[in-house]
């Protein structure tokens, strides 16, 4: 088993552990034991998952999909599709960039936080994504304006085409 500790142990805590299955890591070590292992399982499978359906209202070239679904609302609801789409658009490429895999590179090792430095204005996402210092942080924020966009294009189309 593992005990963490951010703050360090008591004097006797590594004597204690010795002869035990027990091995006592810092805060660092846990990370690099697990952060990797979240990441590829959870946090970019969560991001895509999510996310796909902000996909398909904002990326670029719309699909048939949305033609089809487009055809179907009245100018007032069009304009206001529009409008999401610009509204939206960066948070989808955000997220796209963030699970979608780039040749040669690792992209868990590639991911630093926060990643605004990274990211500089090219995005326009809200500081909490940008500015997260943890995945937690960057995933829980991200999914909450994710939720959000998807209610507003979900209210123009009376739910997802």
């Amino acid at each position: 088993g593992l005990i963490v500790s951010s703050a360090g142990f008591q004097r006797g805590a590594g004597k204690a552990a010795k002869n035990t299955n027990v091995r006592l890591i810092n805060w660092e070590q846990f990370e690099e034991l697990c952060c990797d292992r979240w990441i590829e399982r959870h946090f970019i499978p969560t991001i895509e998952r999510e996310t796909d359906p902000l996909q398909i209202y904002t990326e670029p070239l719309i699909g048939t999909r949305m033609v089809n679904a487009l055809d179907l609302l009245d100018e007032a609801d069009v304009e206001r599709f529009k409008a999401l789409r610009g509204k939206w658009c960066r948070l989808g490429a955000f997220a796209l960039h963030l699970y979608t895999p780039i040749l040669g590179i690792d992209r868990i090792k590639a991911l630093k936080l926060p990643v605004r430095p990274e990211m500089g204005p090219v995005y326009d996402v809200p500081k909490e994504i940008l500015d997260a210092t943890t995945f937690r942080g960057l995933l829980d924020n991200l999914l909450q304006q994710n939720a959000l966009a998807l209610k507003e294009f979900d209210e123009v189309f009376g739910g997802r085409p």
